[in-house]
């Protein structure tokens, strides 16, 4: 058992099904279900790919409501526009309502992407030009999609978790692992850099003292990542994230491995 697990065994956590974050998503579940996705969960990683793909449906529902209200207030006249100017006349009226989505821009194609759970191209149709989302193939399209709770990373990589998309933020990097902090249960994820299949889990705090953020982590997480356990846990301590009790037991099990 290494070190890591020692601290995980002294330092309980909670469980992930009581976070208001499961709760979104179980309370969500009809939106799922209803694009053939049902909640199942493997693993505790699969809840950030849901809350990804939950926030991916919000911004298409914001975009098709926008669309919706749109075509109501121009009803008068829309049998005199052109294809045109309709879409250029949408275009101004969504413009501001995307600046407040959830986005990131794909690397590979420069694209906007506003949902993650679609190709950069169907995107680019939402924000462009709404009403080719509306012709048959794109809704199949769309229907057919096979959602994981890894589709967005299998479409886009780590991006999806470094963007508003999700709760996660990223304090650590290097050329092994990617280490996201969670802050409703106090712990830090360690990701495999290439896979990014999970390697370990880090909980920083037993809900007994101080709470941490972000940015404590961005400064315990390099510890743990090069082997300085003691001077981890000893920042850990000193913050009171941890009891004293559970502080000398650690130190004594490091001491153990000496």
């Amino acid at each position: 058992m290494g070190f890591i697990d020692v601290l995980n065994k002294e330092i309980k956590r909670i469980n992930i099904a009581k976070t208001e974050l499961y709760q979104t998503i179980a309370n969500n579940h009809a939106i799922f279900e209803a694009n053939g996705l049902t909640l199942h969960l493997r693993n505790e990683i699969d809840i950030f790919g849901l809350e990804i793909i939950l926030t991916a449906f919000k911004n298409k529902r914001i975009i098709d409501d926008t669309y919706s209200l749109f075509c109501y207030n121009h009803s008068d006249v829309a049998d005199y526009l052109t294809y045109a100017e309709k879409r250029d006349m949408f275009n101004i009226d969504l413009e501001e309502v995307l600046e407040g989505l959830p986005q990131f821009v794909d690397e590979e194609s420069g694209i906007t992407i506003y949902m993650p759970i679609y190709e950069p191209f169907m995107n680019e149709y939402f924000r462009t030009d709404y009403q080719l989302t509306r012709l048959k193939q794109h809704r199949e399209y769309m229907r057919l999609s096979d959602l994981n709770p890894q589709s967005p990373y299998d479409r886009y990589g780590p991006i999806v978790y470094d963007s508003a998309f999700s709760c996660l933020v990223k304090v650590y990097e290097d050329d092994d692992h990617m280490d996201y902090y969670y802050d409703e249960m106090q712990l830090v994820m360690i990701f495999d850099q290439e896979t990014f299949d999970l390697v370990n889990i880090v909980t920083l705090a037993d809900g007994k003292g101080n709470r941490t953020t972000s940015e404590d982590a961005r400064i315990i997480m390099p510890l743990f990542e090069h082997g300085q356990y003691f001077d981890a846990i000893t920042l850990m301590y000193s913050l009171h994230f941890i009891t004293e009790k559970s502080y000398d037991r650690l130190v004594m099990e490091l001491e153990k491995e000496r």
